[in-house]
């Protein structure tokens, strides 16, 4: 898996800075950008990369919500509806 969409780095950067006192962002090479090059070059915690057996990329909910999103237009659509259907709830208490 790469991270070559800058909107994707963009938003990685906003949770970062938001969630992680720790988060050191440096400029990056769109092209050539792996989630185990993010985590070690800017101390990134929304993302975890593991080997082996059981290994993988994972990410918190909010960032895998992201993921989905860019992923299908399907899911982005129900993130919309479902987020107006609870503001439209609350407005109306």
């Amino acid at each position: 898996m790469w991270l070559r969409d800058g909107g994707t780095v963009d938003f990685l950067a906003l949770w970062e800075n938001k969630h992680n006192e720790k988060f050191s962002p440096v400029p990056v090479e769109l092209n050539t950008l792996t989630p185990k090059m993010w985590i070690k070059e800017t101390n990134s915690i929304g993302i975890v990369s593991r080997q082996g057996k059981n290994g993988g990329t994972y990410a918190h909910k909010e960032i895998a919500m992201h993921f989905m999103c860019w992923l299908s237009a399907d899911v982005t659509l129900n993130v919309i509806e479902k987020y107006l259907e609870v503001n439209s709830d609350e407005e109306s208490n």
